[in-house]
């Protein structure tokens, strides 16, 4: 009996294989939940944008000219749609280039992209040791120039004044011969046996002495003159050579200055192309290898716009426009066009043109993708009864689902690539199946004709047009 016992109790699991056993389902369990918890909350999150888009077919709305008729038609009197393009924004009239203007390394960099800058902010300097050894070099020749013009006017003061007392002792030869030509004269003059013939002898002897006296006076005036003038001749070469001494000393100063680099206008930082140990070379094959960074005024902004050739001609400078972009949902911004390029993009077959953002948001960026609408002239009226001449809008009928003047269809957003449900109103009016738009639609927008799924608010779409 115990033997059966002992058996029976060495068969059963112990209590501490059974505590381990289930300790290894559960952590096995919470391995396998959490990450199919995270797939879930990933797939909950990013849903619209793993979910494949809807093939769809389209049209787009097209602005023709009326052949005639009335229709009802509003008359609010504001501006008439004539056609929308896309565009990208750009700065008005252009980004501003932060360079160097001497060659140098790249010391400390004090900006980055985005950051806003004032007009004379400090964004980078160059290693100085190079030329602060050229400004000592340029400063010590300035002191040893100034002195040597210095002494050469010391010089020259000294010959001046030795010129002078030699002019004085030619004036001094010349009164004295004079005085003794007087007295040789007289005694040559006077009556035989009032002077001696020795007292005429020296006379005569008196003359010849002081005119050689006379004579040697004036040959050391023209020498000391002579020098003098060499003097002030050498002060001129030692002034030029100071003012060359001066020059460089600027040139130095100059090159010293500009390895600190700072913005010459308020703005915003757009690109930075360098960092600290970059060379910087002001002349160079590479078109950015003098700069900095790039700065733009947020204030003053413009749209680059592609618009196709058969809308070009509809554009004129000063036509009113209107700007949004999907980086500011349900803001607009008002414009006008400010130049039309002059040569169309023949592979697009686009024009170019710019239109200026009259109040941008500080938020807006460069190369941000907005659509631009363009307006005409504004209609004037106050009957719902007008004629149909000029331009209408016009939507193929296959994007219709019913026959009634007010009803919805769907319109493909250029920017997001998903559709959009527009409330749009219909005239009667029927033209090589299209049929005519009043109101909830614009040139070239793209409505859906046929897809193979239905649709809903902000379903991604793969657009294969007619």
């Amino acid at each position: 009996m115990e033997h059966d016992l002992s058996k029976t109790m060495a068969e059963l699991p112990s209590a501490g294989n059974q505590k381990g056993g289930s300790g290894r389902w559960k952590s096995m369990a919470l391995a396998i939940a959490l990450p199919l918890a995270l797939a879930a909350l990933l797939w909950f999150v990013f849903r619209e944008q793993l979910a494949p888009a809807v093939p769809v077919e389209t049209a787009r709305i097209i602005l023709l000219e009326s052949e005639g008729g009335t229709d009802q038609v509003p008359t609010s009197g504001k501006p008439e749609l004539l056609f929308q393009a896309s565009g990208w924004v750009e700065p008005d009239p252009w980004h501003v280039s932060i360079a160097v203007k001497t060659d140098g390394y790249v010391d400390e960099v004090f900006i980055r992209e985005g950051d806003a800058v004032t007009n004379g902010q400090l964004v980078a300097t160059l290693d100085p040791a190079d030329t602060k050894l050229d400004l000592a070099v340029a400063q010590a020749n300035v002191q040893k120039y100034e002195a040597a013009w210095k002494a050469q006017q010391s010089r020259a003061d000294a010959e001046v004044k030795q010129a002078e007392a030699a002019l004085y002792r030619v004036e001094a030869a010349v009164a004295r011969l004079t005085r003794e030509r007087d007295t040789a004269e007289r005694f040559t003059k006077s009556a035989p046996g009032v002077v001696s013939h020795v007292e005429r002898v020296t006379a005569e002897q008196a003359v010849v002495e002081f005119e050689a006296e006379e004579k040697a006076a004036r040959a050391a005036l023209t020498a000391l003159e002579a020098r003098a003038v060499s003097a002030q001749a050498e002060i001129k070469v030692a002034e030029a050579a100071l003012a060359a001494a001066r020059d460089e000393l600027a040139v130095a100063q100059l090159a010293l200055d500009r390895t600190t680099v700072r913005s010459p206008i308020n703005g915003l930082i757009l690109r930075r192309f360098v960092k600290p140990g970059d060379k910087r070379m002001v002349m160079a094959d590479d078109p950015h290898s003098a700069h900095i960074a790039e700065v733009y005024d947020p204030q003053h902004l413009q749209v680059r716009v592609d618009v196709p050739l058969s809308e070009a001609g509809k554009m004129k400078v000063g036509q009113p426009a209107r700007i949004t972009t999907a980086m500011l949902p349900g803001q607009t911004f008002d414009g006008r066009i400010i130049s039309i390029i002059g040569q169309a993009d023949l592979q697009r077959n686009t024009l170019q043109a710019k239109v200026v953002i009259d109040a941008p948001d500080p938020r807006m960026r460069p190369d941000v993708l907005c659509r631009v609408e363009f307006f005409g002239v504004p209609t004037l009226g106050n009957s719902t009864q007008v004629p149909t001449f000029g331009n209408a809008l016009w939507i193929p009928i296959d994007a219709l689902e019913t026959d009634a003047n007010e009803q919805h269809v769907w319109v493909v957003d250029p920017i997001t690539k998903t559709a959009v449900k527009r409330t749009v109103r219909l005239s009667n009016l029927l033209k090589d199946e299209y049929r005519g738009v009043l109101e909830g639609l614009r040139a070239n927008e793209l409505v859906v004709v046929r897809t193979e799924h239905p649709l809903k608010e902000g379903s991604r779409v793969k657009e294969i047009e007619l």
